[in-house]
């Protein structure tokens, strides 16, 4: 047990290396300890060895059926190398064993988000909260599935609670600012990206959506700001060129709007709004044939583009 355990002091302290080296040794001394095969596939897992990990979760499962939390960690596993049914099938077995433990719960309603199964994650995370009334990511993660099913109120309700939490929570700010702006409340959402910027200021999706609130409100030269800035970050953000394009279009600048839209096809070759509104703004500018061409390429791409 001293290997195991000196181990775990190791990997307790991130140095997941060392950690690995004490349970190879611990193994080798006790080829039959569950836990240690648990806690190597742990610590497997934490150094990316997402395969490595799951062979040790087997073991351990394989020397202790009744071993929840590996059921656990094993699934989430295969959710990290997206085989979310597998993933499922461990956590509705770790539930059976242990219907106590909140974090599987959580686990399988994220995978069952990742599989747009919305309803059925809701009833997940509310069981996650059921068992653990101040379970921070339970909250977000149901706040991020009921705004995916548009029903922004109780969205904005757990992104609320989210932050009562956890106030330095900029993902759930942003995500909280884009609820209420999908409610046409942009005031409070720039508010929020606001706050969620102040925590991270290098959080390029909330200058996006900020910019995106102020192109709402016309507010042309902050939005351009905002863009510029997510583009600072993420270079690759092809989103951001797009509006920022379409923004620059709105301006008359259809120079710099095409310029942005090329950008954005380049990095996003299938994106059928940078192709639209390339080809809106061709049009705009007496390109006849190269602004029709890029609209029917979108409409192909996308058919419910309207004439």
């Amino acid at each position: 047990m001293a290997f195991n355990n000196r181990g775990f002091a190791y990997a307790a302290k991130g140095n997941f290396e060392r950690a690995i080296q004490d349970y190879d040794q611990a193994l080798l001394l006790n080829p039959n300890a569950a836990l240690t095969f648990y806690n190597r596939g742990s610590a497997l897992a934490a150094e990316g060895e997402v395969d490595h990990a799951i062979e040790d979760y087997d073991r351990a499962i394989g020397l202790n059926s009744n071993f929840s939390q590996a059921f656990v960690n094993r699934g989430f596993a295969y959710a990290v190398k997206g085989d979310f049914d597998r993933a499922i099938a461990d956590y509705d077995q770790a539930i059976r064993l242990n219907p106590d433990v909140a974090i599987a719960f959580y686990n399988r309603g994220v995978a069952r988000a990742r599989k747009s199964d919305l309803v059925r994650a809701i009833q997940d995370y509310d069981e996650a909260i059921h068992r653990d009334p101040n379970y921070v990511w339970a909250y977000y993660r149901r706040g991020e599935a009921y705004a995916n099913k548009r029903d922004f109120a109780r969205a904005i309700s757990d992104y609320d609670q989210t932050i009562r939490l956890d106030p330095w929570n900029a993902k759930a700010l942003n995500d909280r600012g884009f609820a209420y702006a999908s409610k046409g409340d942009f005031e409070v959402a720039i508010r929020d990206y606001g706050q969620a910027i102040r925590l991270d200021p290098n959080y390029a999706n909330a200058f996006y959506n900020r910019g995106s609130a102020y192109a709402e409100q016309h507010q042309f030269e902050r939005a351009i700001s905002d863009y510029d800035q997510a583009i600072r970050l993420a270079p690759d953000f092809a989103p951001a060129f797009v509006n920022r394009g379409f923004v620059y279009g709105t301006k008359g600048n259809y120079e710099r709007a095409i310029e942005d839209f090329n950008r954005a096809i380049t990095l996003a070759p299938n994106s059928a709004d940078a192709l639209l509104n390339r080809g809106i703004t061709k049009l705009k500018k007496g390109d006849y044939i190269g602004g029709r061409a890029d609209i029917a390429q979108a409409k192909l791409m996308k058919p419910d583009i309207d004439d």
